[in-house]
């Protein structure tokens, strides 16, 4: 299984027009996501899969 680090940035598979940065990798292979939306509001999302995640290109 491939392994994504923090900072690396990912799409949600339910939210593609949405830009998401890995701010923590949890114990059980999931991921912590967060994206800032114009205004400042962030958004995070807890227990990620892989499965869930497009890797971006840097």
């Amino acid at each position: 299984m491939q392994m994504l680090q923090v900072g690396q940035k990912v799409k949600l598979a339910m939210m593609e027009n949405s830009v998401f940065i890995i701010t923590q990798v949890k114990i059980d292979n999931t991921y912590t996501v967060e994206s800032t939306q114009d205004g400042g509001q962030k958004t995070s999302y807890d227990n990620v899969s892989f499965e869930m995640l497009k890797v971006l290109a840097d």
